[in-house]
């Protein structure tokens, strides 16, 4: 990374602004609420945790070295919005690539909104953020839905399905399918990232390249479909090894690195091969550019 420089700022705007017409409504259907007191205060990129609510779990390197440079060039177009947390901490609510991005240009500040808010909210906002989107994978989509409900739930105020679906612009057929993969997998990622000493959040990184098919197929066939497919995907898939990935990158929320080879270098695939080494030419360059601040 580059030497930190004075902090990002931007302009700021309603929390509906970029998320689609249907984002209030949303919000109202999970009993939460856009409005609240809030504060817009520079803070210290790394004091901000990303939220346990945020569905989505892919980020595309070159998409965020874009928007780092769009932020570069033109400043921040919108803050980020954060709840305030014990000992001085923040977590995300809403604008992780834009945090992202900000964390690696090794600005000091962001320009931030704090809201205090409950967990039903934060829930309703970090999936309704996403729901609009159109690069979300499956298990991206199902994680969100399955967030929204069972917030609502913690509300004493179970979500129909149907009731569901109009809140998101879908429909109940759709809901029903992410909730049924997600159901279905709950418990077996949580005995996945035990078992093999993972964070969560690399199995679910793991999830969000399975096709829907699949993913429904698994949570059709019942309990042991599922523990199959995840032993596959992290690496312990014994015949099925061949078929997976020759590395993964398990990745915390706070954004800790560890390369794991599934297979000896020589029987990694060439394509994975040239997808590997770009990705570590990447993080070579961005140590340097941290060693030259």
């Amino acid at each position: 990374m580059p030497a930190r420089r004075s902090g990002i700022r931007g302009a700021a705007g309603p929390l509906a602004r970029g998320h689609g017409s249907n984002f209030a409504d949303l919000l109202q259907a999970m009993g939460a609420s856009e409005s609240g007191a809030e504060t817009l205060r520079e803070i210290d990129p790394e004091r901000i945790d990303p939220s346990p609510f945020q569905p989505r779990v892919t980020f595309r390197a070159g998409e965020l070295e874009e928007l780092a440079a769009s932020i570069r060039t033109h400043g921040l177009q919108q803050p980020v919005l954060v709840r305030p947390r014990p000992g001085g901490r923040y977590e995300l609510l809403a604008g992780e690539r834009r945090w992202r991005a900000v964390r690696h240009l090794g600005a000091p500040t962001i320009l931030a909104r704090v809201r205090d808010v409950d967990d039903t909210t934060a829930a309703a906002i970090g999936a309704a953020e996403n729901l609009h989107r159109t690069d979300l994978s499956a298990w991206e989509e199902a994680r969100a839905v399955q967030l929204l409900r069972d917030a609502r739930a913690r509300t004493g105020l179970p979500l129909a399905q149907e009731q569901l679906a109009e809140a998101v612009g879908k429909s109940a057929a759709w809901v029903n399918q992410r909730l049924r993969i997600a159901d279905a997998f709950a418990e077996a990622v949580k005995s996945a990232a035990e078992r093999q000493n993972l964070d969560v959040y690399a199995v679910n990184r793991a999830l969000s390249g399975v096709p829907k098919a699949r993913l429904l197929a698994a949570a059709q066939a019942g309990r042991k479909a599922v523990d199959a497919l995840l032993r596959e995907l992290l690496g312990d898939g014994g015949r099925d090894r061949a078929r997976a990935p020759g590395y993964r990158w398990d990745e915390t929320r706070r954004g800790t690195l560890t390369l794991r080879l599934t297979r000896r270098v020589e029987e990694l695939r060439p394509a994975e091969a040239r997808e590997l080494a770009e990705r570590l030419r990447s993080l070579l360059e961005a140590l340097e550019r941290r060693g030259r601040g």
